[in-house]
């Protein structure tokens, strides 16, 4: 029965492991990471303009696109979440070695590498979270023009990639205490 019950909870841990795996690697694929006041759309590996925009609101847009080409931000986004991503998913995968073949042992090695790429991930997001919300470079929009969006903020791929790390952390816990405690 115990070694049933510690299957099952190393399995449990290996899935949110890999729904981890797959969050991150949405995040880091999809463009809505932030939109500048100036309507830029900012990802980890775009940045676009909304189709929509006319005169003025593109040149702003344009020109915000050009300010944030040049900045450094997105290599270590890649870094950390990707470094993150590759984590979690070797994680899963000796996960699931170590459950198919070794299911009566557990090694605490899935268990660090969840909570290695969960302190990637965190502060990669909260880089990212501190570069837009208190650094002069998107606040420096509101002088290039006069056009001010009110919608912009944080998009989903953030809010993605911080329910990533999270998941991480709660399979770094569990993973961690199947290999150290006796279930």
């Amino acid at each position: 029965m115990r070694s049933g019950c510690r299957c099952f909870t190393q399995f449990f841990g290996i899935s949110i492991t890999f729904c981890a795996c797959l969050c991150l690697a949405l995040a880091l694929s999809t463009p809505w990471w932030y939109r500048t006041q100036a309507n830029v759309e900012v990802g980890i590996f775009t940045l676009n303009c909304n189709e929509y925009l006319e005169g003025l609101e593109k040149a702003d847009c344009h020109h915000g696109i050009e300010r944030l080409k040049d900045h450094p931000f997105w290599m270590l986004m890649l870094a950390t979440l990707g470094t993150a991503t590759l984590c979690s998913f070797l994680s899963s995968v000796a996960g699931l070695f170590i459950v198919t073949c070794a299911c009566h042992k557990a090694f605490p090695i899935t268990g660090l590498m969840n909570l290695i790429g969960t302190a990637l991930a965190i502060s990669g997001v909260v880089y990212f979270a501190y570069l837009f919300a208190e650094d002069g470079i998107t606040n420096t929009f509101q002088e290039i023009g006069d056009y001010i969006d009110n919608n912009s903020g944080f998009g989903y791929s953030f809010l993605i990639a911080i329910g990533a790390s999270c998941l991480l952390l709660i399979a770094g816990i569990i993973n961690l205490s199947v290999a150290c405690c006796r279930v």
